[in-house]
């Protein structure tokens, strides 16, 4: 573990002096110490604290550097009040029981009694699923417009937006739909819908519970619509989770300070019995035993033992077998290289683990695939969550390299969208910066069937429907984890995957994909 810079440590103790209510001890604590005011700053700014930090430090703050603490706080209240009028203006407008106003202007109101403190960059909503037609059309014509970038369609720029003609998510599972954005004179709101709570909680029949149990909570004489105390510990934790474990943003001291000082601020009022049935029903029983004692790490036991103990699971069942080098502690302050390394290393040992490689497919030699006749036991079939049609393929291997074999259904040859498969080799190398060894792709544009590749290898096409992909057998030892994607274009360059995005889909790492390769001298006895 490295030692952390003064300036984080700084950070570190205002975060945990704020969550006990001893706000004033920090001036005096760091009074004294010579302070890089900078990169303090700066990582104020990005664990998303700098009101906290100053109003801890104001009256120690360099002049030079307090107009930027001032003008950041005036930037985020008045971010704050744009979003609160729009939220004021939606209630008034919409079906109040159909649009939920989560985290925002909503948890700063429930944690500091001030809607406009909390950092908060967009408006976040979660909906049922059949109501999207009608809070659609609600935000259209309140002035939005439903939106992606240009350029790269995840990355927004204000001035060269795509407008989207209809409601698009931004995958086919995605929890989430592409942004709306309503411009305010010189600012952009953004308002964000999502129809799940991540990749965790998307039972329909869950969600209802979550709207069912919805209160409205008075903010400035308005009554907005939000999750009652016990969902919403709950989204919160779920949401700490999927940041810190999988997105490259990672962990925020913020997010941690915040539940922290929620379940301190409310644990009166919390029904801790129903959140542990919850916890059980929706499978988050690991995923909150592991919050639970990465706050009480942070926050030195703000959870009693005996609730971080009711939450004890068997290792068979957790969601995913994530290992940190590191603790969370310094885990929130690593950069965002040092995450990804981390997260792609996660990744690797997964792919590679002992258990993994029991359940490795039994390649087969080339000659064998190149027979006209075959049998339906040598393939392997790719599903996908849309429609009926599956892709076949056959791993094989020769004295000099491993082949994977497609044939085309007719439903992707002859489809009206674009389409992509995409095979991607898992790097076996651990302390490798890549996560992907090579990129093969196969794709349908504008009509024609066109390859790529980012590695070395081929792509032949052997027939009509019949394409195979070459990799050098000497990348590996004895064996080869791999995934491999199904693409269909949706809208101008908005890409669904239609089985798994390769990344973010957690059953697929759980049960990743093997291959087990002989030596060459195996092949020639």
């Amino acid at each position: 573990m490295r030692e952390l810079k003064h300036e984080e440590n700084v950070l570190l103790q205002i975060a945990q002096d704020y969550v006990k209510g001893k706000n004033g001890r920090t001036h005096e604590m760091f009074s004294s110490l010579e302070l890089d005011w900078k990169l303090l700053y700066d990582l104020s700014v990005n664990q998303k604290i700098v009101p906290i930090v100053y109003q801890a430090l104001k009256d120690n703050i360099p002049s030079d550097y307090l107009e930027l603490f001032q003008n950041k706080c005036n930037t985020i209240r008045k971010n704050n009040a744009l979003n609160f009028e729009e939220v004021k203006l939606l209630t008034e407008k919409g079906d109040s029981a159909s649009l939920l106003f989560i985290k925002g202007i909503v948890l700063s109101q429930l944690l500091y009694n001030d809607p406009f403190l909390r950092s908060s960059g967009d408006i976040d909503t979660l909906i049922r699923e059949k109501d999207l037609s009608e809070i659609n059309q609600l935000l259209i014509n309140e002035g939005y417009v439903h939106a992606c970038g240009k350029g790269d369609v995840y990355n927004s720029d204000f001035d060269n937006l795509e407008i989207l003609p209809y409601p698009i998510l931004k995958d086919f599972k995605h929890h989430e739909y592409f942004e709306y954005y309503k411009q305010k004179g010189e600012q952009f709101i953004i308002l964000e819908i999502q129809r799940y709570i991540h990749n965790t909680i998307t039972s329909e029949s869950y969600l209802n519970r979550f709207f069912n149990s919805s209160r409205l909570l008075t903010i400035n004489d308005i009554s907005v619509r939000t999750l009652n105390i016990d969902y919403t510990l709950l989204y919160l934790i779920e949401s700490i989770h999927t940041d810190s474990n999988w997105y490259q943003r990672g962990p925020k001291l913020n997010k941690y300070m915040e539940l922290a000082m929620f379940i301190t601020k409310y644990e009166s009022e919390i029904n801790w019995e129903q959140l542990f049935q919850n916890a059980q029903e929706f499978q988050m029983i690991d995923i909150v035993h592991n919050v639970f004692k990465e706050i009480n790490e942070i926050f030195k036991e703000t959870i009693s033992h005996h609730i971080v103990e009711t939450y004890t699971y068997d290792c068979r069942h957790k969601s995913l077998a994530m290992i940190w080098d590191c603790p969370i502690v310094e885990r929130i302050f690593q950069s965002d290289n040092e995450r990804k390394l981390e997260i792609f290393k996660n990744l690797k040992r997964l792919s590679y683990s002992t258990e993994a490689l029991t359940q490795a497919y039994g390649i087969r030699e080339e000659s064998m695939v190149n027979e006209h006749e075959q049998t339906e036991n040598l393939y392997l079939y790719l599903d996908n969550d849309k429609y009926n049609f599956r892709v076949k393929y056959i791993p094989s291997i020769d004295s000099e390299q491993v082949s994977f074999t497609f044939w085309l259904p007719d439903e992707l040859l002859h489809s009206n969208h674009d389409w992509e498969i995409i095979l991607n080799t898992i790097d076996p190398k651990l302390d490798s910066e890549n996560l992907d060894l090579h990129t093969y792709s196969i794709a349908k544009r504008e009509g024609n069937i066109q390859f790529g590749l980012q590695s070395d290898g081929s792509i032949e096409r052997i027939s009509y429907s019949m394409i195979r992909v070459y990799i050098p057998a000497t990348d590996f030892q004895h064996y080869l984890a791999y995934k491999i994607i199904i693409r269909e274009r949706v809208y101008g360059e908005i890409y669904h995957s239609l089985n798994s995005d390769g990344y973010t889909d957690q059953s697929y790492w759980k049960s990743p994909t093997l291959i087990y390769i002989p030596l060459v001298r195996e092949l020639n006895r």
